[in-house]
């Protein structure tokens, strides 16, 4: 019979083993908060990474929240009233923060706005800003679930920063709808039709309106760019070529790169020496899926050039390109070799990771408000995992030849308070975006497959060394876990009722997928991926 060492004796031996060959070369002061580190769903050696590209919006251009999203709905709200002849009534309307959260799914055939988790069942949906019933959410969506088919066409993604503001008008609008009178209520709302002025006003915005106001009060919606320079600096000192690739347009790139850059570093003339290429205008996703050329632009007038690009120059603007030239003009030799930092789920990670291999990391600013709920749920996180366990060991130790079941009503009911704490902990409408009670969600699972790195903030690259291995914790899969808690409630081999169950028995596994089941003795967790995706 194959002996297990004991858990706790073999990784105190493994720290002795790791401390006594690290400890020399070892020079950071302090553990890492969470909100400082990156985390990794797949290994990735920076030593090996030859060119870092990144995205502006959210990633290079940090902004503020919430006051650039309560700039963004404002412009919205008010270009629906004045621009689209919607009830004046809106401009009453003030945006909440706390409502939205990244990741959810939008239904534009029945007006709902709905969290999934990473199977596609849905867990919460709302109507406007009213909670939908799961007598309800059954009524409307066959066995409770969105096919991923689907999700990108009928159900929208709100998987981008941007899209916060966007989805809050779309419910508050629908809200109102739904409050007026019988009498001049329309005798059939045509959701898709309110979604797409939506996206028309947020055309209108980012086009015009938005950026202005950016551009005009930087310092009040743009966090500055006393760290950013140093870490591209670093980047360039350790021998890596640094592109910038971002669908903005040539004058907005150039006024914000200006206020986060020049001037910064006197060895740095322009913030264009920072990068080895620039593009604008990129037209993500179909940089990585189209052929088309790239197009030299006049940093003076914004024009574009006529004349073939057949090699991209550092200090020189191009717009448009794709992929294939880009990889050929940058010497780029494989996919493995690129980093690029983005912030969009669709457009900067997952169509450069699954079409090209290259290497990615997201930006999750939301994050760091997930980290901070984090350390207040974590004694129910606990008990929530144990529950679970409890209940594996429970049904395991059934014999096969018991008619019966056991009373499982107070494990439910305990289960589900559990559930519920957790995801108020986060937030009290959706939950956290990583997950709803002990399931990963939808958004969770989009990160775990096509991001191999992600962190809330760009500058979290300063806290690691330029040779640094990112590491991914081991994933037991269900048939390797062996349990490391025999007995229950302290009862020796005894069957124990579920309706004892009590709260205080101890997390035995780290296999459960709790960021907090792996914690070092010293109380601090990992550097690697906070969640399981593979649950």
């Amino acid at each position: 019979m194959t002996s297990f060492p004991n858990a706790t004796t073999t990784l105190s031996y493994s720290r002795e083993i790791l401390r006594s060959n690290v400890e020399p070369y070892s020079q950071r002061p302090k553990t890492l908060e969470l909100s400082d580190r990156i985390f990794a769903n797949r290994d990735v050696r920076l030593d090996r990474i030859t060119t870092l590209g990144f995205d502006l919006d959210f990633t290079l251009a940090l902004y503020r929240i919430p006051a650039y999203d309560q700039l963004t709905f404002e412009l919205l709200r008010n270009a629906l009233v004045d621009k689209l002849g919607y009830p004046a009534a809106l401009r009453e309307i003030e945006f909440d923060p706390n409502f939205i959260v990244r990741g959810v799914v939008l239904d534009k055939i029945f007006g709902n706005i709905l969290k999934l988790d990473m199977d596609g069942n849905i867990v919460v949906g709302y109507h406007g800003l009213t909670r939908l019933s799961k007598k309800q959410i059954s009524e409307i969506y066959s066995g409770m679930m969105i096919h991923r088919d689907q999700v990108g066409h009928r159900y929208v993604l709100m998987n981008t920063s941007f899209d916060i503001p966007k989805a809050y008008i779309f419910a508050v609008v629908v809200q109102h709808i739904e409050g007026i009178e019988d009498g001049e209520k329309p005798s059939v709302v045509q959701y898709e039709m309110l979604w797409t002025d939506v996206l028309k006003v947020t055309g209108m915005a980012h086009s015009g309106s938005l950026k202005s106001v950016l551009l005009e009060s930087p310092e009040k919606y743009t966090h500055s760019g006393d760290r950013l320079c140093q870490l591209l600096s670093r980047l360039r000192e350790s021998g890596k070529k640094l592109f910038l690739l971002t669908n903005s347009p040539w004058y907005y790139t150039d006024g914000v790169m200006q206020y986060l850059l020049s001037g910064k570093l006197p060895k740095f003339s322009s913030w264009l020496d920072y990068f080895d290429v620039v593009i604008v205008n990129a037209t993500k996703p179909a940089f990585f899926l189209e052929r088309n050329p790239f197009r030299e632009v006049n940093p003076k007038t914004s024009h574009m050039s006529l004349a073939a690009v057949n090699t991209l120059e550092r200090g020189k603007v191009y717009s448009y390109g794709n992929l294939h030239d880009f990889q050929r003009m940058m010497g780029v030799q494989s996919g493995p070799d690129v980093l690029y930092v983005g912030d969009h789920v669709f457009s900067d990670v997952m169509i450069s990771k699954k079409k090209h291999g290259w290497r990615t990391l997201l930006i999750i600013p939301e994050l760091e408000k997930d980290l901070q709920s984090l350390h207040s749920v974590s004694d129910v996180f606990s008990r929530l995992a144990a529950a679970k366990l409890f209940k594996l060991e429970l049904w395991e130790s059934t014999d096969p030849n018991d008619p019966g079941c056991p009373d499982l009503t107070a494990l439910k009911q305990e289960v589900q308070a559990l559930k519920q704490q957790l995801n108020d902990g986060y937030n009290l409408h959706f939950g956290g975006i990583f997950r709803h009670g002990e399931r990963a969600s939808f958004f969770a699972m989009q990160v775990g497959r096509y991001a191999d790195l992600y962190t809330t903030n760009v500058l979290n690259l300063l806290n690691y060394s330029m040779n640094q291995c990112f590491v991914t914790h081991l994933r037991m899969l269900p048939h390797e876990i062996v349990p490391l808690a025999p007995t229950l409630n302290g009862n020796d081999g005894d069957s124990t009722s579920a309706s004892s169950f009590s709260t205080t028995i101890p997390l035995s596994s780290p296999s459960l997928g709790s960021p907090l089941a792996s914690r070092a003795s010293d109380g601090t967790p990992p550097s690697g991926g906070l969640f399981s995706f593979d649950e």
